[in-house]
């Protein structure tokens, strides 16, 4: 019987997991929606939302939490402890998350376009513009999570 050896964690494929609480995807019009981050190994993490007026805005990382490396297996809760909400929108309209991890930190090789401030709507208009960039600054290397928030 062959036996098959495990890879090194760090020749291992990305894996990014982008989940709602209880993997809810259903939310009342201003009700909180937290999720939780999760990679099989370290990663720098940027997270963005597309609103119910498709801008797209970077929530993760921020002026609360500048740092965007996860260690891998273990969970970042946002938005936990820092100080801002996640809420379906007033007008009840379908919104998307997209978190994207790199095996090093490429948020300044990254385009303005797609950094901008945090909280701030940037001047792209889809997220494939994200995935482009990501593309462009890791080789190829980079792994993305999405989860869909609609109303109820």
């Amino acid at each position: 019987m062959a036996q098959t050896q495990a890879k090194p964690a760090e020749t291992q494929d990305l894996v990014l997991a982008v989940a709602t609480e209880a993997n809810r995807t259903r939310y009342a019009v201003g009700e909180q929606v937290k999720l939780t981050l999760r990679t099989n190994r370290d990663a720098y993490v940027y997270c963005y939302i597309q609103d119910e007026t498709s801008r797209i805005t970077r929530f993760y990382t921020n002026r609360f939490t500048k740092d965007a490396l996860l260690q891998g297996g273990r969970a970042l809760d946002l938005p936990g402890g820092m100080r801002f909400q996640l809420v379906m929108n007033p007008k009840g309209v379908k919104e998307t998350v997209s978190c994207f991890g790199a095996q090093r930190d490429v948020l300044l090789e990254l385009p303005e376009a797609v950094v901008g401030s945090d909280f701030e709507p940037l001047k792209i208009v889809s997220m494939q513009q994200i995935r482009d960039a990501m593309n462009q600054a890791t080789g190829g290397v980079f792994a993305q999570g999405t989860v869909q928030l609609e109303p109820r």
